[in-house]
């Protein structure tokens, strides 16, 4: 019985943050949508690539080079 509850207990934790980071990165994909000012632009975009800096690299990447580029603008 504690090894059903101990199993359960570990897929319940998986599951959930699997579900709460997508949810991060969508409001953080909505607040990108609305910022008018660059600066508020290049914070956004560097969260969301230190975000994906383990599970998606090229995402990553991605988000850094856009941060780049807009800041140096």
């Amino acid at each position: 019985m504690k090894k059903i509850l101990t199993i359960s207990l570990l897929l319940f934790l998986i599951f959930n943050n699997g579900f709460a980071q997508s949810k991060y990165t969508d409001s953080l994909s909505v607040e990108l949508n609305k910022a008018m000012n660059d600066t508020s632009r290049v914070l956004i975009l560097a969260d969301l690539s230190y975000y994906h800096r383990y599970q998606n690299l090229d995402t990553a990447l991605a988000y850094a080079q856009r941060t780049l580029s807009l800041s140096k603008k």
